[in-house]
């Protein structure tokens, strides 16, 4: 007789805690894999999710031919990527200012192209920081696991907080299910996290006030680029970016917070380092 039992397969896919758990740790561990080895295999790796971060974003905003816009955004981030590795500035930067103007050049509509090319920044805000900060000199690879530490956290704990205590949503025209509970959690667990981190030695080059404050900077940072991507969903009309990443939906759903908490970490080590 024919088992009409569900496999563990089928069980895993219809458990979104299950899967979004498994496949955080799975994304966790080729990260930190990555972050160990440095260099190029880093800068590959950090290239690649923004490529596909990219891909989403024209597919959400309808962008045609979306193969061809694609292939040129992959070309550019991949290039600007290898140049800010090399610690070739000029070279990374002119990779996107070219690709740019043609991804906006190919689309079949004129007010898309300007979007796309937006949407080339905004994936380039996914690689580029955190490469810069892990080609610091003696501080990159703490620097970098600190980064992580607090944007894991950040996500983690408002996730936890939210779903368990509930209460008045942050903005629910754009995102009906965050709640402030989760904002003030998802907060709290990235600064402690991140505190966590440094004391264990995944250090910044700042005094811990500065530390701190830079904390709770990137931290907030993380919720605010959770809401943009919300709202640009909200704009398009969709629920996540892709099904790419069980559990979570795709990439921009995965690191459109981290985008944004490594760009002001970038920029606070440059200010206060």
């Amino acid at each position: 007789m024919r088992d009409l039992r569900p496999s563990l397969a089928a069980r895993f896919a219809d458990n979104e805690l299950l899967s979004r758990v498994a496949s955080a740790f799975g994304l966790a561990l080729l990260a930190l894999g990555a972050t160990f080895i440095g260099g190029l295999v880093f800068a590959l790796f950090w290239a690649t999710a923004a490529v596909f971060f990219f891909a989403e974003f024209l597919k959400m905003i309808g962008y045609r031919p979306l193969a061809v816009g694609a292939a040129i955004g992959a070309i550019g981030l991949t290039a600007a990527t290898i140049g800010i590795e090399r610690s070739a500035l000029l070279a990374g930067g002119a990779a996107l200012l070219v690709a740019a103007p043609v991804i906006a050049a190919r689309a079949e509509k004129r007010d898309m192209g300007l979007v796309a090319a937006l949407g080339l920044a905004y994936a380039a805000c996914v690689v580029l920081p955190v490469v810069v900060l892990r080609s610091l000199p003696v501080h990159g690879f703490g620097v970098t696991i600190w980064l992580y530490a607090l944007v894991w956290a950040t996500d983690i704990g408002a996730f936890f907080v939210g779903r368990a205590l509930g209460g008045p949503k942050l903005w629910p025209r754009i995102s009906p299910k965050k709640t402030w509970s989760g904002f003030v959690g998802g907060t709290f667990a990235g600064i402690v996290a991140a505190m966590l981190a440094r004391a264990l030695g995944a250090s910044v080059p700042l005094s811990l006030p500065a530390a701190l404050g830079l904390g709770l900077a990137a931290s907030l940072s993380v919720h605010v680029g959770d809401l943009v991507e919300s709202a640009l969903k909200r704009r398009y009309s969709i629920k996540d970016s892709s099904q790419l990443i069980p559990g979570h939906g795709g990439f921009m759903d995965r690191l459109d917070g981290f985008a944004l908490a490594s760009l002001v970490v970038m920029g606070g080590l440059e200010i206060w380092g």
